[in-house]
């Protein structure tokens, strides 16, 4: 092994056991509860919350803390064992403990935050653009915006000595500096390898579903405070839901950055892109459901018998998304389908007619007829580019773009359709 990756293994190390202190010294003080009796205590009063109920919060908040720290531990301990010869591997891994711990553990410490908890946290937000210039292979490219880290730095001191002159002027700077962040993945996204374009389509994914389930679930919850008082129990019950949510949702981070760094169905991403955008839309369609259905039925209660009853009208809520989830999720699949990824619905192989449908409107490539002719002689990925001389990922690659070209999601519906479109005879065997 390198000199250098040794000293670079040592200082992961020693990152991982310094991290591992402040875990243990702060998640107590960190507690759902301390956080709710100092940020809300009238609310508390007004709700009239049993000490149980509280007790329940607090532990459950808790666990999903340390379910978000261990799952940013663990992907970091994972690529550290499977490419901890890798320097810029190992840079990824030291960043996913730092942001993993910042996140779960010293953002729900009080403040003011000790000098050293204010480095680690400064340390957090420097890594995290350092990350959006170098990923995927530590590189900063292009390399003149590597000159914006020295200002990033700067700043994120002048933060944390609250220099600033308003939140308002916060926000702006970290928006440039993110959004130079974007920039620069979208530059090397522009001007990089196949390979590393779908390394850099998982964690673009990931952060962006994040951003967008964050933000929706925000957005509905200030709107909800222009038709329910702060205290109200729908508030309470929605202000939990989101807070678990944005909670359990970080975890999206450390799992598509594991994928990209250790390459690991690395070609699936668009399968997942797909279900992604369905289920971030589906999430914030039931939070908008919710609140709908709870100030209707608050307000026919009232017209009808002049009180909220507010426990049937919340059951009832959740009633409606429940009955609603599967026909939301079916209908936001084919629009997505449609809309995001030009797919048709596949209708089945119950049609009747023996008319050859139309020519395909993007036609198979001769590789990708290739692939879907191993396809139906049954041989596996790793056959197929064995067969090919082609990376188990490309032939992935290969189909599927033959599985979007076709409108289906599996091998099986890919030669049904294939033989409706005389793409593939019977007795076809393989080149």
């Amino acid at each position: 092994m390198p000199f250098g990756n040794k000293w670079a293994r040592i200082a992961w190390w020693g990152l991982l056991f310094l991290s591992l202190g402040i875990i243990v010294l702060g998640t107590p003080a960190a507690s759902y509860k301390a956080i709710f009796l100092a940020s809300a205590p009238e609310e508390l009063t007004l709700l009239n919350l049993s000490p149980i109920v509280i007790e329940a919060l607090s532990f459950t908040a808790l666990f999903l803390r340390v379910l978000l720290i261990a799952g940013f531990l663990a992907a970091a301990a994972l690529i550290f064992w499977r490419r901890g010869d890798n320097r810029p591997a190992l840079f990824f891994s030291a960043a996913l403990i730092v942001i993993g711990v910042t996140n779960g553990v010293i953002n729900y410490l009080p403040e003011p935050l000790p000098p050293s908890l204010r480095v680690y946290e400064m340390m957090a937000d420097f890594l995290s653009l350092l990350f959006m210039f170098s990923f995927p292979d530590g590189r900063v490219v292009p390399k003149w915006i590597g000159w914006l880290l020295a200002p990033w730095l700067i700043y994120l001191g002048i933060v944390q000595l609250d220099l600033l002159p308003g939140d308002a002027t916060e926000d702006i700077l970290d928006l440039v500096f993110l959004g130079s962040g974007l920039l620069a993945l979208i530059y090397r996204y522009r001007t990089t390898s196949a390979e590393q374009q779908q390394q850099i389509k998982w964690v673009v994914f990931g952060t962006a579903v994040i951003i967008l389930i964050a933000y929706g679930l925000n957005l509905i919850h200030f709107a909800a405070l222009n038709y329910f008082a702060p205290a109200s129990s729908v508030i309470f019950i929605y202000e939990v839901f989101r807070t678990f949510v944005q909670i359990v949702v970080l975890l999206i981070l450390p799992t598509v950055i594991t994928i990209s760094i250790l390459r690991y169905h690395l070609w699936d991403i668009d399968f997942y892109i797909n279900r992604g955008i369905v289920y971030s839309f589906l999430t914030l369609l039931l939070g908008l459901v919710f609140f709908g259905s709870a100030l209707l039925l608050q307000n026919l209660s009232i017209a009808l018998f002049g009180n909220q009853f507010t426990s049937v009208m919340l059951t009832a809520s959740a009633v409606i998304i429940a009955i609603l989830f599967q026909p939301a999720r079916q209908q936001l699949q084919h629009f997505v389908d449609r809309r995001f990824f030009g797919i048709q619905p596949y209708l089945g192989i119950t049609q009747t007619t023996t008319k050859t449908p139309a020519p395909l409107a993007d036609p198979l490539s001769e590789r990708e007829k290739d692939v879907l002719g191993f396809i139906d002689a049954g041989l596996s990925n790793r056959e197929i580019a064995d067969q090919l001389y082609l990376t188990v990922g490309t032939v992935k690659w290969h189909t599927n773009n033959i599985y979007t070209k076709l409108g289906v999601n599996s091998r099986t519906q890919a030669l049904v359709r294939a033989r409706e479109f005389r793409l593939l005879s019977k007795n076809q065997t393989p080149l």
